[in-house]
C-alpha cells in the first residue's frame, strides 16, 4: 500500500478516494487526530503500489489550475465547464 494524498477536510479525503475507485483504482481512507485538538490528518491510500503513478496523476489534473476547455454534452448539446463530470442540463457523463 502506498499513501498518495492527505488532507484535513474529510470531504476532500472522500472526493480523492471515489475518484480513483471510479477509475478502477482500490483506495482506501486512514485518519487521526493531529496535536491540534479536532483536527484530522485524513490520508488515502491505493493497496497495489503499481497503481500509485496513475492515482497521482489522476489527482494533479483533479486539482490543478491550468486552464482546461469546456466540454459540449453529446447528448444534449448544451456547454459544460471542463470540471464537470456530468452535464449540468441533463445530468449525461461526459467524455
Amino acid at each position: 500500500m502506498r499513501k498518495v494524498f492527505r488532507s484535513k477536510a474529510p470531504t476532500e479525503a472522500t472526493l480523492v478516494r471515489n475518484l480513483l475507485v471510479e477509475e478502477g483504482i482500490d483506495a482506501r481512507l486512514f485518519g487521526g487526530e493531529t496535536p491540534y485538538p479536532g483536527v484530522l490528518n485524513i490520508e488515502v491510500w491505493v493497496t497495489d503500489d503499481a497503481d500509485a503513478p496513475r492515482a497521482l496523476e489522476l489527482i494533479r489534473r483533479t486539482f490543478s489550475d491550468e486552464e482546461r476547455p469546456a466540454w459540449r454534452c453529446a447528448a444534449c448539446g448544451e456547454s459544460n465547464p471542463a470540471s464537470f463530470e456530468l452535464c449540468w442540463s441533463c445530468g449525461a457523463k461526459g467524455s
